[in-house]
């Protein structure tokens, strides 16, 4: 599962994934944080993720812990990082800050985008061209024990 796990109720999706996975079988859920480009940029992103903490919505707490903090009834594996990666322009990445669920919630509310305010400082950090934008992502995985 990709960046969903969040948005259902667990108790009920787990049970679920019980009735249907065979003993041994394997489950993983993985996410992704912020992606990562410079620290100029970054620092950029930050102040418009953070700008916006009361417009995403209370689940968006799972993917900050990379799913650490979600119940899961089966047995654990240890899981080695990995992260997404991406060469895009500046104007990809506000197209993408643009999606957020948060820049979304706000704009309903407020009748304008929140990424606006960001826009020619990322621009001018970023400077022209493509850059390498780095993903960290989360992986939780673990297998149904087998009945005893």
């Amino acid at each position: 599962m990709a960046q969903a796990l969040h948005w259902f109720d667990f108790s009920r999706f787990f049970a679920e994934v019980e009735r249907v996975l065979a003993p041994g079988g394997l489950f993983a859920a993985w996410c992704y944080g912020l992606g990562r480009v410079t620290p100029d940029c970054d620092r950029i992103v930050d102040d418009l993720y953070h700008g916006l903490d009361d417009y995403w919505f209370p689940e968006r707490v799972h993917v900050e812990n990379g799913y650490r903090d979600i119940p899961m009834p089966f047995v654990s594996l240890d899981t080695p990082g990995f992260d997404m990666r991406l060469d895009w322009t500046a104007e990809q990445m506000i197209a993408y800050l643009r999606t957020w669920s948060a820049a979304k919630n706000y704009q309903r509310e407020h009748g304008r985008d929140p990424i606006d305010a960001g826009v020619a400082a990322l621009s001018e950090a970023w400077g022209s061209g493509a850059r390498l934008v780095v993903w960290p992502l989360a992986l939780r995985a673990g297998y149904l024990a087998p009945a005893d």
